[in-house]
This record gives structure tokens, C-alpha cells and sequence, in this order.
């Protein structure tokens, strides 16, 4: 810490990608007596990924990865392998999210944070930007659970194209959460139609959304009413209570709609990983027809389908590093086109070696590592691999 009169201040240095830094702050006085803040400050450095479009945020699960935040845009029993971002770290900003041109938000027992204000602010009259949210519980958790009404100048209303709630429509005043909701998809709906055929080349069985099987939740999703020409409901479900009561009859729970500003909206009130069908089983959640997987294509998202998902460098290959300039942090990717022993170390202009980044024996393909210099002083450096026969060089560039 420095001080200037009384006025102190310290800087944290900067630390890696993925890093969880907290701090908090005590005070000792003249006379020895010590004060501490209780107040604990946490945050996680992030590093998008130059010139990603798109970005996958799990509002209130603790981490970006495990089940079921990798298997959301899965494709049977092979992932389906698209380029994004993830982000499950609390609220979304406008520095954050207007570095994407499409949001996947997946909410479960109910957002931890609402991000109404920073989605409709990053929509704005920006046409190529698109966003779906989906989960549990979005229309309920800050709400009492109660059905609502929206109107004109509301989120639900203008972007997401809904005009009324019907929450926990799965409880039927008594029981109801631990069992599934039978749905019905669309035919001829955008978001709706492949999982249709498919499902429907199994006439015998019943379409489901069973999140206690798929995820180990109850089952609490809602309903809700539409806005109009603009929505297109691709998924209902029938429910077993309406305000508490039991009252069986078929509700929305899946709308895609277009804002007037050529925004391509997704709705889903409930979990679309947890569909299956019974008698007969398969997970339609984790299937390249799911609605979900379906948005991906309707948004033009970067999508690799799962035979162009393994294609494997030819040569060997040392990139830029990026950012460059940086400060104090920077990725360095390299690609090997066979199994090799490989070294990646940093060198500074007198030639000395201050870091090694990699050592040891990898597999074919392109590999990224994040390089910290936060402990270096400001000047030219150097990387060098090694990789079998072959040697590359680069130079970089540390502004502090």
C-alpha cells in the first residue's frame, strides 16, 4: 500500500484468465488498535476470446463447466461442437456483453441476477444481435410466484413477447413438482419442427420435460400468454394447476418472436436440456433437433457440425500472441500436427530465460496457453517452441 496524507491505496496485481481474487481491508492506528472492513471484496479476471461472437451465460450455477452446463448444446451422445464464451460470474454489463452479437442465457430454480435492463440496452436498434433465455422460474423468483400481467414498455412484453404469467403450472395445489409435464412441439415452427419429426416417428410415446430425472430438480416451470402476429409458440405444456388450483389445459411455454428492430428473440419457461419421452426413452434435450441447438442456426451463430469438428493442423505452428501490446496478460496458441515432446519458454532481449510455459509431451492439435507477466517489467520479449525438429520465434511486447 502507498499513502498520500491520509488517503491510501493499493493495487492487486494482475493475475491469470480464470483467476478468483478477494481481498478485504484492515487498519492498524497509531496507538496499535486494529480495525477491520467485514466487507470482502471478489472478483474473477475474464478473458474473452478475440473475435467471439458468441456467449453462454449460466445465471446462478457456480461454474462455466460439469453437468448440466456442458451438455446444453449437445448432440446426442457427441457434443456439439460451436465456438463461444462462457460466463457464470453474476450480472451482466454492457462492457461484457457488447463484445457478443448472440446471448444464451440458461437459468435454474430461477435467475440469480436479472439482466432484463442490460439484454434490452445491448439489443437496442442493433439488428444482428439475438438473445435466448431459458429455465425454471425466470417469470416467479423475484415475483412471489404470483401470475402477472405485462404490458407495453415491460422486458416480457417487448422483447420477449409475452403478456401474461401462469407460474408453477406443474403443481396442482398439493403435488405435482416431482412428476413430469407432458408437451407438445409444433410442426412447421422454426425452433419446433425437427424435434416434431422426430418425435412423432415414435407414435407411441409421450414427449416430456422431466428436470427431476435430467438434472435432480423439481419440476416448477411456467406458462405464459403471447403478444401476437410476431410469436411463434414452437413448444405448450399441459398443466395440473392454475394459481394454485388444480386446472388441466395446454399453456406456452416456448415462443421465438422478432422485435421491431430485427432482434431474434428465444423464450423457454422451463429447463430444455430435461426433455425425454416415455415409455419409450430418449433425452430430445440433449438432440440436434432440440430447440435450443435449433436457436443456434435461426441466429446464424458460428455452428461446426460435428464432421468438421476434428479438423487437425497439417503443420506445425506457432501464432501472434494476443493482446500484443498487453499488460499483464496475454494467450499464446500453437498447433502441432503429430504427438511431440514440446517446449515454450519466454526469454527477455539479453537472451535469459524468465519463463517456461510448457514442458512435456502433448497431442496433435492447437493449443493455447495463458502467459502472466505481472511480475516482469516493461519491455521486448521473446517466445520460442520447440516441437519435435521444428523452432519458432515471436516477439511481444509488456506495457505497464
Amino acid at each position: 500500500m502507498t499513502a498520500n496524507g491520509d488517503v491510501y491505496s493499493a493495487t492487486i496485481p494482475g493475475q491469470q484468465p480464470g483467476t478468483v481474487v478477494s481481498y478485504s481491508i484492515s487498519a492498524t492506528d497509531v496507538g496499535g488498535l486494529l480495525t477491520n472492513w467485514a466487507r470482502t471484496i471478489t472478483y474473477r479476471i475474464y478473458l474473452p476470446t478475440p473475435g467471439e461472437t458468441n456467449l453462454v451465460v449460466f445465471n446462478g450455477l457456480a461454474t462455466e463447466t460439469g453437468y448440466p452446463q456442458s451438455y446444453y448444446w449437445g448432440q446426442d451422445s457427441v457434443f456439439y461442437n460451436w465456438h463461444h464464451d462462457t460466463w457464470s460470474y453474476g450480472a451482466l454489463t454492457a462492457e461484457l456483453i457488447d463484445l457478443y452479437d448472440n446471448v444464451f442465457e440458461i437459468t435454474q430454480g430461477g435467475p440469480a441476477d436479472r439482466n432484463d435492463d442490460a439484454i434490452r440496452a445491448w439489443l437496442g436498434d442493433v439488428a444482428t444481435r439475438n438473445y435466448l433465455i431459458a429455465g425454471d422460474e425466470y417469470l416467479g423468483w423475484d415475483r412471489g410466484y404470483a401470475d402477472m400481467d405485462f404490458a407495453a414498455g415491460t422486458f416480457e412484453y417487448d422483447i420477449l413477447g409475452i403478456t401474461h404469467s401462469y407460474n408453477d403450472v406443474s403443481y396442482d395445489g398439493t403435488a405435482g413438482q416431482a412428476l413430469p409435464t407432458k408437451l407438445t412441439v409444433i410442426a412447421g415452427t422454426t425452433l419446433g419442427d425437427s424435434l416434431h419429426a422426430r418425435f412423432t416417428a415414435n407414435p407411441t410415446d409421450s414427449l416430456q420435460y422431466d428436470p427431476v430425472y435430467e438434472i435432480g430438480v423439481d419440476n416448477w416451470h411456467d406458462g405464459f400468454d403471447v403478444v401476437g402476429a410476431n410469436d411463434v409458440v414452437f413448444m405448450t405444456g399441459e398443466t395440473r394447476g392454475i394459481g394454485g388450483a388444480a386446472a388441466v389445459q395446454e399453456v406456452n411455454v416456448g415462443v421465438s418472436n422478432e422485435t421491431a428492430a430485427g432482434n431474434k428473440i428465444v423464450f423457454m419457461s422451463y429447463d430444455p436440456l430435461a426433455v425425454n419421452s416415455s415409455p419409450a426413452y430418449t433425452w430430445y434435450g440433449f438432440a440436434s433437433e432440440a430447440p435450443q441447438v435449433q436457436a443456434l442456426h435461426w441466429f446464424e451463430a458460428d455452428v461446426v457440425g460435428v464432421d468438421e469438428e476434428s479438423t487437425l493442423p497439417e503443420v506445425y505452428k506457432l501464432s501472434q500472441n494476443y493482446p500484443n501490446p498487453f499488460n499483464p496478460t496475454t494467450v499464446i496458441s500453437y498447433s502441432i500436427p503429430e504427438k511431440a515432446d514440446v517446449t515454450l519458454k519466454v526469454f527477455n532481449l539479453l537472451g535469459q530465460q524468465v519463463a517456461t510455459l510448457v514442458s512435456g509431451v502433448q497431442n496433435v492439435g492447437t493449443h493455447e496457453v495463458n502467459f502472466n507477466a505481472s511480475n516482469m517489467a516493461s519491455g521486448v520479449y521473446f517466445y520460442t517452441i520447440k516441437a519435435g525438429q521444428f523452432t519458432s520465434t515471436r516477439k511481444m511486447m509488456l506495457i505497464k
